[in-house]
């Protein structure tokens, strides 16, 4: 992982106020704005996803920006994987990666973030492994034609945040079960544990 990327980011970090870091969610968004960080920060939309997706406790919501012209150099020459703003965390390794879209022209951008990203460009080369890949914004109900092969889900306009904030809660309700489970086996196995040492 390359030292400069993280120090670039650090240092944008340390430029902004009422940025969010949750360590521990059970779900983790990947919010990115295919452009760079100076023209992203002027989205509102951007902003307010950010902040409704932080409002959800069992989330945690960080941002990724299309690099400027010094980190995409760094990005090729260390082969890094793109990287989350707030934790410098791969974007690969969050459950889902949403993209903001006001414009067609950022649909290039798109397919080169998920490339840096080290994720399959075409869903039907993914799986369950990578993270679902949503599209939001705009562009969602302009044109989303050209990069429906990209995405699992396209959410058109205001429904994208009620989109994604419908599956957030399908999945932590998959995951409580699953939790559960995993506790009641556990404690079958203890239980029998004890039997067989009595």
């Amino acid at each position: 992982m390359s030292k400069r990327i993280i120090e670039s980011y650090k240092n944008k970090l340390a430029n902004e106020e009422g940025f969010t870091v949750k360590h521990g969610a059970p779900l983790r968004i990947a919010l990115c704005y295919p452009n760079t960080h100076a023209i992203g920060m002027a989205n509102l939309g951007l902003h307010t996803m950010y902040e409704l997706f932080n409002k959800i406790p069992e989330v945690s919501c960080e941002r990724v920006f299309l690099p400027d012209d010094f980190e995409m150099h760094e990005y090729e020459k260390s082969r890094t994987p793109l990287l989350s703003l707030e934790t410098q965390t791969p974007i690969k390794n969050f459950d889902v990666v949403a993209f903001s879209i006001s414009f067609e022209t950022d649909y290039l951008n798109m397919a080169r973030m998920l490339q840096l990203s080290q994720i399959p460009v075409w869903a039907k080369d993914r799986n369950h492994f990578h993270p679902l890949i949503v599209m939001g914004g705009a562009a969602s109900f302009l044109n989303p034609e050209p990069i429906a092969d990209f995405t699992d889900i396209i959410a058109v306009y205001i429904l994208a945040f009620f989109a994604i904030t419908w599956l957030a809660n399908q999945l932590m309700s998959i995951y409580r079960r699953l939790r559960v489970d995993i506790e009641h086996e556990d404690a079958l196995a203890e239980e029998a544990k004890k039997r067989i040492e009595d």
